[in-house]
């Protein structure tokens, strides 16, 4: 992959993580940080796509990567570690991205932020460990639930 190519990737799961972040921890819609100012202003249409569409599946699929994570975490993380672990499990499991690219890109966003940082070994063990499932064991969790 050529680097400019590789620099909105990142700068892709970057913007989807901070809607993944922005809606559990702050409670805002998706539809208000798509618009100007938000998160997505700095991307192509493509890229702007791309992440929204990541974010909205992590999202729809947040409690059957919650149930895949467990059995690999000792206690919750916090939740920013949470929000990587679950955007790269569902992007692995449910969007078919590359285990390797996908922990890669996991590893990165921890080490990025601050917060994050100290805890981005663990993004990479439980990761690797996500990666290592076969398919069947995703497709065999209950299908995400509507909302009441």
């Amino acid at each position: 992959m050529d680097e400019a190519r590789e620099r909105g990737t990142e700068r892709t799961r970057a913007a989807a993580l901070e809607l993944i972040r922005a809606v559990l921890e702050d409670r805002r819609l998706i539809a208000e940080l798509a618009g100007p100012e938000g998160p997505l202003e700095p991307l192509e249409p493509s890229e702007r796509a791309r992440a929204q569409r990541l974010a909205v599946s992590t999202l729809r699929h947040m409690g059957r990567a919650d149930a895949v994570l467990k059995p690999f975490l000792r206690r919750p993380p916090p939740p920013p570690v949470r929000a990587i672990l679950r955007l790269a499990t569902v992007e692995m499991l449910d969007g078919g991205a590359a285990a390797h690219g996908a922990v890669n890109a996991a590893v990165a966003l921890a080490r990025a932020d601050r917060k994050t940082e100290a805890l981005a070994g663990l993004v990479n063990a439980v990761l690797r460990k996500v990666a290592d499932l076969p398919a069947s064991d995703w497709q065999a969790l209950p299908p995400p639930r509507l909302p009441g």
